[in-house]
């Protein structure tokens, strides 16, 4: 017996008979109970280290002996070459296994101290394991599923924000158009039917007035100019129609939007009102100058009798005069529309800017779950049928459409490809390695670009 299995062995003599004098207690404390418990696992590793001091210097030299004798076979270029390896490599194999089953005689006691001295870690374990989860992961699941509902509340709060923001986005839009729209064409009708008129007054003959007050003036184009004037019913209606964005604003929404903000706001007796004012207020003016509209026309027929090229000259004059103010109109009436349309998009633009930045002051105040990281996860959903493999080829496009996207070869840590295979063959990655495997195992189907090789591994006898 060494000195080592000596001591060991005297060391374990007085472990028992500490042992058992505790036992012999009737009603141990807990911790003489804890010093039984500690003192059983005490001698049960005193008598794995005395087996294993006898029994080693034997499974070392077995398994040196196997080591020198494979080291010899360097080569093998014959069938009798062959035969010897594998006989030699039954002998190995049958070594390996008596020395493995000598060593688990031996290391199945320190497996179960291990097991045992590892239960209770494993009850506050951050890991998962065979027995289940610990109370420390369940407490953490229960941490994660509270807020996994906070980060669900605060994403649908943020939902609910966001589609706010839109539908109030396309409204600011809508009501910018409906103003501007409704400001152009009542300004439009107005004007078109001042031009119409000032043109008409200008193409008015001495014979389009009644030649004296006895007259009946509805006879004469002049009575034109008694003609009430109206907003044309249809037309204002059809200025109600417009396209929006139905991505932020639904049929429903869109409806209410126009019947009880835009349809008060630009009402017809209200617009109509205000086109008859305008128009009845210049057709006064125009109606008032008719008398000298008139003896005008007169002068010139009593100056055509006299001199008609002076008549003709004199007409151009009047012609002229007429256009250049008909013009200046044009242009005076363009430079209103102009402005108030640019009044109407500084507003708007104002109104956007303070709708994104309120929006976003919610967005920020939403309160978030603390502590957390968030990852994206992808999930095969709603898939027609038949439609799966065109699922996964558009994934794998987009992935190899990625820069970051490593492809289809195995990489090491440091990103080079890894070298080929004892077969000369590529090393693929975890997923494109099954995939082709599967592939070459069960399909039999030719594909371009897919070679089909055959690697031999040699079946090797165990005894």
């Amino acid at each position: 017996m060494s000195e080592t299995t000596q001591v060991t062995a005297t060391t374990s003599d007085i472990t028992r008979k500490e042992l058992f004098a505790l036992q012999a207690i009737e009603k141990p404390t807990p911790e003489q109970l804890a010093k039984i418990e500690a003192l059983q696992t005490a001698i049960k590793l005193s008598d794995l280290f005395t087996g294993l001091a006898k029994d080693m210097p034997e499974i070392r030299k077995r398994s040196q002996n196997a080591c020198l004798a494979l080291s010899k076979i360097q080569s093998i270029s014959s069938k009798e070459d062959d035969e010897a390896a594998e006989k030699l490599l039954v002998r190995v194999r049958t070594a390996y296994q008596e020395i493995s089953d000598t060593r688990k005689g031996h290391t199945v006691v320190l497996d179960t101290l291990k097991t045992e001295m590892m239960l209770p870690e494993k009850k506050i374990s951050n890991l998962k394991t065979d027995e289940g989860t610990s109370e420390y992961l369940r407490v953490v699941g229960l941490r994660n599923k509270y807020n996994a509902e906070v980060e669900r509340k605060r994403k649908e709060e943020a939902d609910r924000i966001l589609k706010e923001k839109n539908a109030k986005e396309e409204k600011i839009y809508l009501t910018g158009i409906f103003e501007t729209r409704f400001m152009e064409n009542i300004a439009n009708a107005i004007n078109n039917t001042i031009i119409g008129m000032e043109q008409f007054f200008n193409g008015l003959v001495l014979s389009d007035f009644p030649p004296d007050a006895i007259a009946d003036e509805k006879l004469y184009k002049v009575s034109r100019f008694n003609l009430k004037p109206v907003l044309k019913l249809d037309v204002f209606q059809s200025w109600f129609k417009v396209d929006y964005d139905k991505a932020k604003l639904s049929d429903a929404d869109f409806d209410t939007f126009l019947n009880e903000i835009i349809k008060p706001k630009y009402d017809y007796e209200t617009l109509n009102a205000q086109y008859v004012e305008k128009v009845e207020s210049v057709m006064s003016e125009w109606k008032a100058k008719l008398p000298g509209k008139k003896e005008q026309l007169k002068q010139i027929e009593d100056l055509r009798l006299k001199d008609s090229a002076a008549a003709e000259e004199r007409e151009k004059e009047i012609k002229a005069k007429a256009d250049f103010e008909a013009e200046e109109l044009k242009k005076k009436q363009a430079a209103e529309l102009e402005a108030k349309r640019t009044e109407i998009q500084t507003a708007q633009r104002s109104q956007q800017l303070e709708n994104t930045f309120d929006a976003q002051v919610q967005i920020d105040n939403i309160e978030e779950a603390s502590g957390i990281k968030k990852k994206r996860v992808a999930v095969i959903d709603n898939v027609p049928e038949g439609k799966i493999v065109d699922v996964f080829a558009r994934v794998l496009l987009a992935c190899y459409r990625n820069k970051k996207f490593k492809g289809h070869l195995k990489a090491d840590s440091k990103g080079n490809m890894m070298p080929p295979d004892e077969n000369g063959n590529p090393v693929y990655t975890d997923w494109a390695n099954e995939l082709l495997s599967f592939f070459a195992q069960n399909c039999d189907v030719a594909i371009e670009g897919i070679k089909i090789v055959e690697v031999v591994t040699t079946i090797q006898k165990s005894r």
